[in-house]
């Protein structure tokens, strides 16, 4: 919906802050390789904390301006140092949230497809449209004067059986929670 309205106004995806891609520990610096094939650059990278357990990888293409958002689970100790270029080893045989995400749905520069978007809005106005449109918005996490950020609801994706039946075998899901993912679906983007 969003991307009909930009392009009625000539803009494509010109409004853009940045994208997100995630990725499972095993595939993090192939994800970076590739993104630094189409020549976009490291910047910095954040680690959103110990109980978050993910953090992010930032590029930035020097010529576009376009930024990329490389998100991968994390160990506390991984906070500093270059996550990048060295293949991340297994984290005690769990997945934590960007690591789950992928199991269920793939890597998102392969199979999943783009995390999300993150462009630039009035919020309050930017929400009420979207609302008259059927697109409701979450509350948002940064909630700042300057800065206000906030997700639409995410979409509920289909899991595959194989995907499960996986995830199962590894001890990585309950029995409760491959049921739920059968009936509802799992969070997307």
């Amino acid at each position: 919906i969003q991307k009909g309205r930009q392009d009625a106004f000539g803009l494509g995806w010109a409004n853009h802050d940045h994208h997100t891609y995630r990725s499972s520990r095993r595939w993090f610096s192939s994800l970076i390789a590739v993104m630094e094939k189409l020549g976009m650059h490291c910047r910095e990278h954040f680690h959103a904390g110990a109980e978050a357990g993910w953090g992010a990888q930032v590029l930035e293409h020097p010529v576009t301006g376009i930024v990329v958002f490389a998100d991968v689970d994390l160990s506390p100790t991984e906070a500093d140092g270059d996550i990048a270029h060295k293949p991340l080893t297994t984290l005690s045989g769990r997945l934590g949230t960007v690591g789950l995400w992928c199991a269920l749905h793939g890597e998102a520069i392969l199979e999943a497809g783009m995390h999300h978007l993150e462009c630039t809005f009035a919020h309050d106005d930017l929400t009420r449209q979207l609302a008259e449109l059927g697109v409701e918005m979450m509350r948002p996490f940064t909630n700042f004067a300057y800065l206000k950020q906030a997700f639409t609801v995410a979409e509920r994706w289909v899991v595959p059986e194989s995907r499960l039946e996986h995830l199962l075998m590894a001890g990585h899901l309950t029995s409760e929670q491959a049921a739920t993912f059968r009936a509802d679906g799992a969070l997307g983007s």
